[in-house]
């Protein structure tokens, strides 16, 4: 058995994940399926603009673990994360910012100290 690069591990994650959303909102949802339809037609556009947006970084992401040690993306994504908090804070106003950085610096230093051993 062959290992599949990023881009076929993607498209087969997207073939298979459609349908089986779609079957569970069927079999979870029976009657609301034709109100979720018409609800979501006038933002079909903005719906699929999302998905292909997840389908990219997600691709980027797989990408990113193919080609680089999973500790140092994990430092990366880390990073990300402190990256985060301050945009959060600074664009949607979010509270107790003191908390969350905390929370980011506690996982950054765990990625250090995957790093370090």
């Amino acid at each position: 058995m062959s290992d599949g690069g990023a881009l076929a591990t993607m498209i087969f994650w997207s073939l298979i994940g459609l349908p089986l959303v779609l079957i569970s909102n069927y079999f979870f949802l029976p009657n609301k399926i034709q109100q979720e339809i018409k609800a979501t037609k006038p933002h079909l556009y903005t719906i699929v603009s999302i998905g292909l947006m997840v389908f990219f970084m997600q691709y980027l992401t797989l990408l990113l673990l193919e080609n680089m040690l999973v500790a140092y993306a994990l430092a990366l994504f880390q990073l990300g994360m402190v990256l985060q908090v301050f945009i959060g804070y600074q664009v949607f106003n979010e509270k107790n910012i003191g908390r969350k950085l905390l929370a980011s610096l506690v996982m950054m230093f765990g990625s250090v100290l995957v790093i370090m051993n």
